[in-house]
């Protein structure tokens, strides 16, 4: 027996099966002939052995969808292009970047002033997700240059790592379904840089290399579901 393989409809290549390799099996049921006597049945099972030698591989075929024209990792396709909508998708590494190209225009507000709390709100585009795609309950948020080269995750004044966290309350249009991510400290380093360089936030989904989620959200200028940003400034 030379293998199996689990091929989709020819007509719809969009299913993704996803196997653990240490838990996956093949199971053979055969019977053994004794005779006058019933048959015996029997089964073996095929594991898989050597969890170093398997393959995974995820493709993505873009042709003819809003995300056609995406370059490469090193750059970036403005919302503006793709209908007003940002894309996350795991597994074919489509990420988010958020830029913030005005944040140093706060310390013009006053000579001693700061930014302690801001929120950045992502709300996911209506009919987008349901019940059989379902939104992930976080986002992971990292900090990216111009190239989008990652220096780390967001962190907080304290150190800790911060995500964007769903919130779940359900209401009858949808409104107060989005991501909630705060981002005062990033916001606040970022308003006080000497240089003209800047700071962007990239987001995926957890799980990255493990999945094919994806979530559609909404930019600035959509027309339901726009992203917020509030920022908390106290002058002294």
């Amino acid at each position: 027996m030379k293998g199996l393989v689990l091929v989709p409809e020819t007509s719809n290549s969009s299913s993704v099966i996803g196997f653990s390799a240490g838990n996956s099996k093949v199971r053979l049921y055969y019977s053994k002939y004794m005779g006058d006597s019933d048959q015996d049945s029997f089964f073996l099972d095929f594991t898989i052995i050597d969890h170093a030698k398997q393959f995974n591989s995820i493709s993505l075929n873009k042709t003819g969808t809003m995300l056609q024209n995406l370059p490469i990792s090193s750059s970036n396709l403005s919302s503006n292009l793709t209908n007003n909508q940002g894309f996350i998708q795991s597994g074919t590494g489509v990420a988010c970047r958020v830029e913030f190209p005005n944040i140093k225009q706060f310390k013009n507000i006053s000579t001693n002033g700061a930014i302690v709390n801001a929120e950045l709100i992502l709300k996911p585009v209506n009919n987008s997700y349901s019940e059989k795609y379902p939104l992930a309950d976080s986002l992971a948020v990292y900090v990216g240059d111009n190239l989008n080269r990652i220096s780390g995750t967001l962190v907080n004044s304290a150190g800790s790592t911060v995500y964007g966290i769903l919130n779940k309350k359900s209401d009858e249009f949808n409104e107060n379904v989005g991501y909630t991510i705060p981002i005062g400290n990033f916001l606040q380093k970022e308003m006080l840089k000497l240089s003209d360089s800047r700071s962007s936030l990239i987001l995926t989904l957890p799980g990255i290399s493990k999945s094919v989620d994806r979530i559609v959200l909404g930019n600035q200028k959509h027309a339901n579901n726009k992203i917020q940003l509030k920022i908390y400034y106290i002058s002294y």
